[in-house]
């Protein structure tokens, strides 16, 4: 479904920007694809994005293949974007259930499924009372992956799956 399909079944106005401006009409803006927007078209506006990683500890592209390379937990970061890469004010972090029996291409669904969720719900998370304790470290924004490297992120998956599945709902880092 592409993003304008997307905000006309939600109900919101679609509004194409440009990275490099960003027409002032709107309260909050949400970001429905990847890219990253000039200081000076952010400028002052509430620009909510779903980031496919958790912040600090995945930014960039490709969060989710670095999540699993890095081994840290795979989730959806809802923030608020500024003029730094997935940086801005963490607004929510749902972490993405990881089960024994997932596949790469199973876990890599329900990721992009989890994100389209609080996407599409973000106005509703955005004005719940909530605590957000962060305890994630904080890593510098990546690129894509390499193909290289994405083999071996591949061949680390299994040992991934097995410590992730094994979280207890008390460690998961539900906001």
């Amino acid at each position: 479904m592409s993003t304008r399909e997307l905000a006309r079944f939600y109900q919101l106005e679609f509004v194409l920007c440009e990275y490099g401006s960003i027409p002032d009409v709107a309260d909050y803006y949400l970001v429905g694809g990847a890219g990253i927007f000039s200081a000076a078209a952010i400028g002052a506006k509430k620009i909510i994005n779903a980031h496919p990683g958790i912040i600090p500890a995945a930014r960039g592209l490709d969060a989710f293949k670095w999540s699993v390379f890095s081994n840290i937990p795979l989730g959806v970061s809802l923030h608020l974007m500024d003029a730094e890469v997935d940086a801005g004010e963490v607004i929510a972090i749902f972490e993405t259930p990881v089960f024994p029996s997932d596949t790469i291409e199973i876990l890599a669904r329900r990721h992009y499924e989890l994100e389209l969720n609080v996407l599409s719900e973000s106005m509703r998370i955005l004005n719940q009372p909530k605590s957000l304790h962060i305890n994630y470290p904080a890593n510098a924004p990546r690129r894509r992956m390499p193909l290289a490297v994405e083999k071996d992120m591949l061949e680390k998956f299994d040992d991934y799956r097995l410590r992730f599945s094994n979280r207890s709902s008390d460690q998961a880092n539900f906001i």
